[in-house]
């Protein structure tokens, strides 16, 4: 059998990707104009697995749908059954392709695309690296300055019905970057929320959860500032001896680089008071075991 083929396949038996669920279905007067522009210039056949999950073209099978046809002419792509990877990075491809994509859209899927390229996912934060160029990239394709690229970022990082609150302009762009620092949990039970009561609910779901987190660490301001003081401290009187320190298999050879480091451990984990204090204690053991002696 060849690793691809072309066949007619009914409609009905096209699934859409789990990708999908991540952008907006098309408008029926979107639908509409795609289906007549096609019938001037048919596009190229979608791409679908063997079991008809559509990789690109997804809008093309939607429009031919919602014209009434009942048939598509498809290319079925066998080489990628037991390569999901490729798979999403094709599907990805074939949306940024799409200059309708709006800027959220497409830095989710630069983001996406990233992670895929370095097989994980940026659960805890983005790399600086990784960051910088993808604004970068945002840059060159919209002229998205970097600021707006980081808040869209961020709003990237959030579930699914997070960002189609904010594509449907239900929610602001604020409120939506809020929800990208709260707790896993947290950010869970918002999009479970969501799902049950609809996008329209949307923003009286997250502002109450924003302000119930807020409530619940009124301290963390201060709790920061004292674990970067804590930090400064440890390291300053550190350096006096060496000019690095070994943290958890990272090498950290300046004080502005251990700083970062605790000063983002702080922001991921959402840490307690206790939380600081263990961490911290950590952090002093592993100075007075490393010190040399006098």
């Amino acid at each position: 059998m060849s690793n691809q083929n072309t066949e007619q396949r009914n409609l009905a038996e096209l699934k859409a990707h789990s990708l999908q669920r991540y952008f907006p279905p098309l408008p029926d007067r979107q639908l509409e104009t795609l289906a007549t522009t096609a019938e001037n210039a048919p596009p190229a056949p979608p791409q679908i697995l063997p079991d008809g999950i559509v990789i690109t073209g997804c809008e093309w099978a939607d429009a031919m749908i919602h014209k009434g046809d009942e048939d598509i002419e498809v290319i079925v792509r066998h080489d990628l059954v037991d390569n999901e990877a490729e798979a999403e990075k094709l599907f990805l491809l074939d949306k940024m392709a799409n200059r309708a994509l709006s800027d959220l859209r497409l830095a989710w899927c630069l983001l996406r695309m990233k992670e895929l390229n370095h097989g994980q996912t940026f659960s805890e934060y983005v790399p600086t690296g990784t960051r910088r160029r993808i604004q970068q990239e945002l840059h060159d394709r919209r002229c998205i300055e970097p600021r707006t690229a980081n808040r869209l970022l961020q709003i990237a990082r959030t579930p699914v019905s997070v960002q189609m609150a904010r594509e449907y302009e239900e929610i602001d762009v604020k409120l939506a970057c809020k929800v990208e620092g709260l707790p896993p949990e947290t950010q869970h039970q918002i999009d479970k929320e969501i799902g049950e009561h609809g996008l329209d609910h949307a923003r009286e779901i997250i502002e109450s959860h924003v302000a119930g987190e807020s409530a619940a660490s009124g301290t963390q301001a201060d709790n920061s500032r004292k674990l970067l003081r804590i930090v400064d401290r440890v390291v300053t009187e550190f350096c006096g001896h060496e000019n690095n320190l070994h943290i958890g298999g990272r090498h950290l050879d300046t004080l502005q680089q251990v700083s970062e480091f605790f000063g983002n451990l702080y922001r991921r984990t959402q840490a307690s008071q206790a939380q600081h204090e263990q961490v911290m204690a950590g952090l002093m053991s592993e100075f007075n075991q490393s010190r040399p002696s006098r």
